[in-house]
Order: C-alpha cells, then structure tokens, then sequence
C-alpha cells in the first residue's frame, strides 16, 4: 500500500495508532513526537498519509502542514487530536485534504478516516 507518518508528541497515541495500522498494508510506517521532526521525515521519506496531532511542542501540527503544502498540494492529512477549539480546528481542516479524529480515537474511526482521506 503507501508509506503513512504518524505524529504525535504522546508515544501511546502513536503505539495505539501503529496498532490499529498493523494489520493493514502499509509498506512503510514512520513516527515523529514533534512538529520538527515530523518535518525532517516528510523531506526524507514523502509518507502518502500524515495522521497528525494539533498540540505539539518545537512546531505544532498547523504550521508543519503550512511548511508542507508548501511543498506538495497532495497531503492527506488524518488530524488526531483532543483540540476542542473550533477556530483552531477550522483552520487545521482548511489547510489540505483532511479528516478529523478526536481522541481518544477507536480502530473504526481510523479505518473510516482512512477511507474517506484515500478518495
């Protein structure tokens, strides 16, 4: 399938969604804790799919997906992410091709994030 990078600063949200995308055919599966290294792996290794956190230290994820479609008007983006702020949540779907999850998420929602994001 495609290469997906999961970022997210908490290692049990990246474990619990490396889990879930385990059983699935991804060819490659990249982690980041943070927005600067979330950048340094897209540069190196250009993931298909970006499951994202909002909250995040060095860079959060809003401003690591303006520096992105910068350089590619082809993200897709799966936000993952306990934001309730609406403003902020508007402004983060507004940006690419996205889903929102709020955490903590399920394997279904996943799933059908996934779904909808590859059409």
């Amino acid at each position: 399938m495609k290469k997906i990078l999961i970022v997210d600063d908490s290692k049990l949200a990246r474990d619990r969604v490396k889990t879930y995308l385990s059983e699935l055919a991804f060819s490659e599966i990249y982690e980041a804790q943070n927005g600067q290294e979330a950048l340094d792996i897209y540069l190196e290794h250009r993931p298909e799919i970006i499951t994202l956190d909002i909250e995040m230290p060095i860079i959060n994820g809003i401003e690591v997906v303006k520096e992105l479609v910068q350089i590619s008007n082809e993200l897709k983006i799966i936000w993952i992410s306990s934001v309730e702020n609406k403003q902020k949540l508007l402004e983060a779907q507004g940006l690419c091709k996205s889903v929102f999850i709020k955490k903590p998420i399920s394997k279904e929602q996943l799933l059908n994030a996934l779904k909808i994001i590859m059409r």
